[in-house]
């Protein structure tokens, strides 16, 4: 597992500065398109590549249908004024329904940002942050009115507090930005997104003032939004299984985490003004559109695909999958037989390199070797490991990037080293 982003996944800055690369096998959805012209509707069919996506799987909880959002800045955090704007244009926007609808969110409703003057230590955790929240709450109920299930609290912090959750500081190099959690409060179930103030966003380096902080603020209100009871009641929050690997090798399973480390993941919406995350979308990975929405005029979303000839039993929650694989032996180097996929339409050429996944230390010791190829070729691309290789089933991770690596997409498949 390797950490980064909101609470893990795989390092931006590391895997596009070195020349890089996510089990793989749920629903292998072909759609045909229908070529319609002013007077016919005849044309033949065009056939989408099998991208071989993951689906972010309905656990059954409740979405928030209305959700609120509302803002509390705790003191010494700069840019209060800035984020009231962003939060009344983010839920006026179009933005806010391409990415939501499909999971069953309505509209945002964007309520005044409240200053609190409740002090925060120079350091602290995320759950003393939830002894904070209760004290803001608290102390504004005047203004804020009664604690509410529906409501985002989202949680600002100044530059000068340092936040740690589970022995991790956050903002730094590969490590989370934010977070959203389920906080009890009297006979409420509370959710809450706490963001510190990143001097830099994890999505990219160039990003100062609040438009280091707009891509991170974006991406956890949706998905406190998709699956608000983290804990006791959780929605949209897990890969299926046939792709349960990918989650161990981003660490997260939640809609904006499976676009963090694609590029490029950030769009600047006309109404909204500042840069936000693009979001899973599974219809649109089932079209072949490229799985991360809103989706931009003229992008063609490509891939790197693995072959995994054999199956292997997997027990990643107590039910087992047969996940496809490749075979390996330990301590011996291999190839993974890949093609790449896009369309007629997808830039050409492609590269891609390949590396597993076997301990947490991998991508600082993994040198990829680079292989070029065009849309519907397949090439053989050794598979990078660190030492000692370990045994069992890993996530073999395939990196794509069209030939000025400006546009970055990732695969995960399975090796099983034995």
């Amino acid at each position: 597992m390797i950490p980064v982003g909101e609470s893990g996944g795989l390092d931006d800055d590391e895997m596009t500065n070195r020349s890089d690369a996510l089990p793989s096998t749920a629903t292998r959805a072909v759609l045909v398109a229908a070529l319609c012209c002013a007077c016919s509707s005849s044309a033949a069919p065009v056939e989408v590549p099998d991208f071989d996506l993951p689906t972010i799987t309905d656990l059954s909880g409740p979405v928030l249908k209305a959700p609120r959002v509302q803002p509390i800045y705790f003191p010494g955090f700069p840019y209060a004024s800035d984020m009231d704007t962003f939060f009344q244009r983010l839920a006026a926007s179009t933005y806010w329904p391409a990415v939501v609808t499909e999971y069953g969110v309505g509209a945002l409703t964007a309520l005044p940002g409240y200053a609190t003057n409740v002090a925060l230590p120079a350091t602290l955790s995320d759950v003393d942050l939830s002894t904070f929240l209760v004290q803001a709450l608290t102390e504004g109920y005047a203004t804020l009115g009664a604690p509410r299930e529906d409501t985002i609290y989202a949680l600002f912090l100044s530059p000068d507090s340092t936040l740690t959750m589970q022995g991790q500081t956050f903002c730094g190099d590969g490590d989370p930005s934010a977070n959203h959690e389920e906080v009890a409060f009297a006979d409420n179930h509370l959710v809450d997104a706490f963001f510190p103030t990143c001097p830099t966003s994890s999505a990219s380096s160039t990003l100062t003032g609040v438009d280091a902080l707009t891509p991170t603020v974006s991406r956890e209100i949706v998905e406190t939004a998709t699956d608000p009871f983290v804990y006791s009641n959780p929605a949209f929050g897990m890969i299926d299984g046939l792709h349960a690997l990918w989650a161990g090798a981003i660490h997260e399973e939640e809609v904006g985490d499976l676009c963090e480390n694609e590029r490029p993941n950030l769009i600047t919406p006309p109404d909204i003004g500042h840069p936000v995350q693009r979001i899973w979308s599974n219809r649109s990975a089932q079209a072949g559109t490229g799985p991360c929405v809103p989706v931009p005029p003229g992008e063609v979303y490509f891939n790197a695909v693995a072959a995994m000839p054999t199956l292997v039993d997997y027990d990643p929650f107590g039910e087992t999958y047969p996940l496809p694989a490749m075979d390996a032996e330990v301590g011996l180097p291999v190839s993974a037989q890949i093609s790449f996929r896009g369309g007629p339409t997808a830039p050409s050429p492609l590269t891609a390199v390949a590396f597993e996944l076997d301990d947490a230390g991998s991508l600082s010791v993994e040198q990829p070797a680079e292989v070029m190829g065009a849309p519907d070729q397949a090439v053989a691309a050794p598979v990078a490991t660190s030492a000692p290789m370990a045994s069992g089933l890993l996530p073999l991770v395939i990196r794509a990037t069209d030939a000025a690596h400006s546009a970055v997409h990732y695969w995960v498949g399975a090796i099983n080293r034995h």
